[in-house]
Formats: structure tokens, sequence, C-alpha cells
């Protein structure tokens, strides 16, 4: 089993890995339009989180995590309590190294049809980033460790959403 991670998971995996892989999935942009009222919001001040959006025109960036064959199960259940909101679909990965081959992964992607899906303007997210919070720290920790792990780890991802998002959190008074 292989798992991508294009948010939280790329810096904080928080599980078992046999092999990291850094690629992407074309297909799909990331976007904070993931409301969140545990991990970083709260119920009656949701905060906001990566998910990732199908546009054919993009690709998103990510890691791919091995799975080891005995930690599977345990695995899932520990994203799927994580990822709370988010359904799995399987879908081809390329490895930044080896592009003509593929990995069949699972991601997890908040659908628009989820009470969970809240697109917005980059203006308004940022505002709330900045201030939300929730059981595993403040919002704006969870966008700038994001954005850092994908400035390091993958230079070629120019994802204006993120940086951007990056930029208007920083300008709001860090």
């Amino acid at each position: 089993m292989w798992v991508f991670g294009y948010g939280s998971l790329m810096w904080k995996t928080g599980f078992p890995v046999e092999e990291e892989v850094i690629g992407y999935v074309p297909g799909f942009k990331r976007r904070f339009w993931q409301l969140n009222t545990y991990h970083r919001g709260a119920p009656e001040k949701p905060g906001r989180c990566a998910t990732i959006v199908q546009d054919p025109k993009h690709r998103v960036w990510g890691v791919a995590y091995k799975i080891p064959r005995d930690k599977i199960e345990q695995v899932k259940e520990n994203l799927d309590a994580r990822e709370k909101g988010y359904k799995k679909i399987q879908v081809n990965f390329y490895p930044r190294d080896n592009p003509e081959m593929s990995i069949v992964i699972t991601l997890y992607v908040v659908i628009p049809d989820s009470p969970y899906y809240g697109p917005g303007d980059e203006n308004e997210i940022a505002q709330i980033i900045y201030s939300a919070q929730g059981k595993c720290g403040k919002n704006i920790e969870y966008l700038l460790n994001t954005a850092e792990y994908v400035r390091r780890h993958i230079p070629e991802d120019d994802d204006g959403h993120l940086f951007l998002l990056e930029n208007l959190v920083k300008q709001a008074g860090l």
C-alpha cells in the first residue's frame, strides 16, 4: 500500500514507512479548502488544511509513502481517524526521479459535497489560518510547515496558492 502526502503528511508523517518517494499526481492542485474543526481549528472557528481538487491543467507534488505490509491495517485505521472528512481514492503517482514509471497510491481528498469542503478567496483563507487553533496547534504552523517542506524538498513545485497564503499570513503580522 502506498499513501500520498501533500500537506501535513509530508512533514509529520506519524506512521511506519518502508520507502518514501517525491513526485506528483497529475490532474490535481493543492488548495486550503479543507475545513478543520479539530486538529487546526474548532467547531465554532474552523481552521483550514490542504486538500487537492481536480484540475486537468495541474499536477500536485508531494511524497508517496510505502507502508510495510504488516502495518497496513494499523496505518489505515490511524489515517482514517487523522484524515477525518476526507475520501480515499486511488490514483497514479509519478516519481520525480523516474517519471516514466507510475505507482498506484491512496490519496485522501475532500469532495465538494462534503460539509468539510470550503473553497474561498485567498485573503479570507489567510485570515482564518492566521487566527485558527485546534488540538494539534495553531493553523498557521500547518501552513508554514507545509510551505517550508515544499520549498526545501520539492523546489520544482511552484504552487502559487500555497506560497500566496504563506505571504499573506506573514504580512498579517507573524
